[in-house]
């Protein structure tokens, strides 16, 4: 009986312990590491299996056979709440899968997305999308004023599944040209035309400029200054006519030995103005100066997100 209640009791430390570092674990593990989480969870309950063995292994011997019994009986219940908490958020889970399964169905045929012309004004700014696997992105016709996406019936959406870098694409529109997409570093970005409370216009197809609506629930949104002085580097698409300045204005001395050749890193924004930091082709400073990075129409330069 002692020994029975010993091995019990070695199972069960163990598992507990387990289960408390899975649990742990998301205090540790960043929200942004993709499908590498699971594996980063599953670490942690290995870790904590071991060490939960090692410890029961070692005092097992030491405690009386009435404790043994009291802990291999609450141990026992908290494995069982624990496998009935999984069990009821797989089902939920499911569930919800089930759910947009169901309203995929349910979505019309592809539909073109609305130019928008010649613009008049440049973009507002940078929207990332929220990437889950589960959670499709759903593209809608301009709503009414004060409607709600779950009023609204998409007119199409991006679908994602699991991939070994983390996610990727599984279902798209044929006309999706987003400004840029690059999911191995979670970046899948569009400019974002106009905004309400609810919504945001943003450009589907970079190629011809035409766009959709999007429910700000499953966007960040970035104005263009925060978003290009959080960018590695900048560079101007014309540099005969745009120049790099010694002053943020137009008829500052241009410094016309600087070039393509060298990076171009974002410091400070001025009204239609970047300072920037150059440093040349060994990564080291050489100076400070000045560019126009907008138009009232258009962006006057490109820009690096990755070094």
């Amino acid at each position: 009986m002692v020994r029975f209640q010993k091995v019990i009791f070695i199972l069960f430390s163990s598992l507990v312990f387990a289960v408390l570092a899975m649990m742990l674990s998301r205090f540790f593990i960043p929200k942004n590491v993709g499908l590498a989480g699971g594996a980063m969870v599953l670490f942690y309950g290995l870790f904590g299996l071991i060490i939960g063995m090692i410890g029961s292994i070692a005092i097992r011997n030491k405690l009386p056979l009435k404790f043994l019994q009291i802990s291999n009986a609450i141990f026992g219940l908290f494995l069982i709440f624990c496998g009935f908490r999984i069990d009821q958020q797989m089902a939920a889970s499911k569930a919800k899968v089930e759910r947009e399964r169901e309203r995929y169905k349910h979505l019309k045929p592809t539909a073109q997305a609305v130019p928008i012309g010649d613009q008049e004004e440049m973009s507002i700014g940078i929207a990332q999308v929220h990437l889950k696997e589960d959670r499709p992105i759903y593209f809608y016709a301009k709503p009414e004023m004060g409607q709600l996406a779950d009023q609204l019936t998409p007119i199409d959406s991006i679908t994602f599944k699991g991939s070994p870098n983390g996610i990727e694409i599984a279902t798209a529109p044929p006309w999706l040209v987003p400004e840029r997409l690059k999911l191995d570093y979670q970046i899948f970005h569009f400019l974002v035309i106009a905004q309400n409370r609810s919504f945001m216009q943003v450009v589907v197809n970079s190629t011809n400029g035409q766009t959709a609506w999007m429910d700000k629930s499953q966007l960040s949104y970035q104005d263009w200054s925060s978003f290009l002085l959080a960018v590695y580097a900048i560079q101007p698409l014309d540099w005969d006519n745009n120049p790099l300045r010694s002053k943020p204005l137009t008829h500052a001395s241009p410094l016309l030995e600087i070039d393509s050749g060298y990076i171009l890193q974002p410091l400070t924004i001025e009204g239609n103005w970047i300072e920037v930091k150059i440093l040349d082709q060994h990564h080291q400073t050489t100076g400070r100066a000045w560019l126009r990075w907008r138009s009232d129409t258009e962006l006057l330069i490109s820009y690096e997100l990755l070094s």
